[in-house]
């Protein structure tokens, strides 16, 4: 399988990063254009099947969009201008496990046909706990907010957490110091906004 991937890369004309591990997820859709980037690497250019390892930072531009399919089965899109970091995900018959850091943009993720509860997402100012979770995370009004579409979620910072289990229920973080908000349900004009934020 990864002689097939080495392949399509030299197809593609771009060098394969130099990283030990399996991808751990496909490129399933992508506009206009993003790339993947290894440390101090030159970006590689992110196109439909491309694979997605470990480590890697994916990032997209301007009314830039990413969907990456994980192995698992999950869906991990990407708004504009975002920035993204597998640090590490663990996937066994039962369970997904590991870590991802959103740096910037708006993001959502969609769980896939294994337990996700292992799965955290960490932002500069929050950590989000899922469990069997569709969730969106972004700024909205010049504020980075948390919302459940699906399944349950805590949100917690420095000073403390919040759960979000009913769908269409956020939460609005504005410093590590400070606890999230109570958690409310958004209005249906503020969710079609999130949700636009990562549409296609």
């Amino acid at each position: 399988m990864r002689q097939l991937f080495v392949i399509a890369a030299m197809i593609a004309g771009w060098a394969m990063p130099a990283l030990a591990s399996d991808p751990v997820g496909t490129v399933v859709a992508v506009r206009p254009q993003a790339t993947a980037q290894v440390d101090l690497a030159a970006p590689r250019p992110l196109a439909l099947a491309s694979p997605v390892f470990k480590d890697e930072m994916l990032e997209t531009g301007t009314a830039g969009r990413l969907a990456v399919q994980m192995d698992d089965g999950a869906t991990l899109i990407l708004g504009e201008a975002a920035r993204l970091r597998v640090d590490d995900l663990v996937m066994t018959p039962d369970q997904t496990a590991g870590v991802v850091s959103v740096l910037a943009g708006a993001f959502q993720w969609r769980g896939g046909r294994k337990l996700d509860d292992g799965v955290e997402i960490r932002t500069p100012l929050a950590t989000i706990g899922i469990r069997g979770t569709v969730v969106w995370g972004g700024t909205l009004d010049d504020v980075f907010e948390v919302m459940v579409q699906e399944g349950r979620v805590t949100v917690s910072t420095d000073a403390g957490s919040v759960v979000l289990d009913t769908p269409g229920q956020g939460t609005a973080v504005r410093s590590r110091d400070q606890p999230p908000s109570a958690p409310v349900v958004w209005p249906q004009g503020k969710r079609e906004r999130a949700y636009q934020a990562v549409a296609f």
